[in-house]
């Protein structure tokens, strides 16, 4: 699996826009301000990674849509990825295998909003920590993480269960992990077939 990360000031927005063949500038079209941004700095990382990583000219690849909304690969579906992006951070996971990843930038005001979506052992959990913010946000993107690998999305949050005291989330086909870095928690849950992580330096 790869994993690549940037944060919107080092993404050349021109450049990503360009490239988008006519489906995903359809999905950015709907968008505006940071959002467009963001949206540009995830595809900007796919672009980037397709070719770091599997040798794979952007432009040689085709868009399909699952039911949710979710894109993948239609040219080439032994290839999974996914996207993620929050305040001016972006993330890409790129893998052989489902792969889901999730970044979230610690917001305080979301801390209360957290809660709708974890049980109460995870919500215990949370305020017994020294900081119980930076909890909730870590549990979160393993919560997202999980949601976007096994395919039901970010309305069944509140059925997926991250347990104390590890958070790795394992499970019978897969697991998660996170990293903490620039006031952001980053998840990733990954296949047990697809062990390695590698982070992929930028340009």
């Amino acid at each position: 699996m790869f994993l690549l990360e940037c944060s919107l000031a080092d993404c050349d927005f021109a450049a990503a826009e360009q490239r988008l063949p006519a489906s995903r500038y359809d999905a950015l079209s709907r968008l505006g301000g940071e959002e467009r941004r963001r949206f540009l700095a995830a595809e900007w990382l796919l672009q980037y990674g397709l070719e770091r990583c599997y040798g794979l000219p952007y432009e040689a690849v085709s868009f399909a849509y699952l039911p949710q909304g979710k894109p993948v690969l239609a040219s080439h579906p032994q290839l999974h990825f996914n996207l993620s992006h929050s305040g001016d951070r972006a993330a890409c996971a790129l893998s052989d295998a489902p792969v889901g990843v999730d970044v979230q930038q610690i917001r305080p005001r979301s801390f209360s909003a957290i809660r709708r979506v974890c049980n109460a052992d995870e919500w215990r959990w949370v305020e017994a920590q020294r900081d119980p913010v930076c909890a909730a946000f870590r549990l979160w993107t393993l919560k997202e993480a999980y949601a976007k690998w096994d395919g039901r999305g970010i309305a069944a949050l509140r059925e997926i269960s991250f347990l104390p005291p590890d958070l790795r989330g394992d499970c019978a086909a897969g697991f998660g992990e996170s990293f903490f870095r620039a006031d952001c928690w980053t998840a990733v849950f990954r296949c047990r077939t697809d062990p390695d992580l590698t982070r992929v330096d930028l340009p």
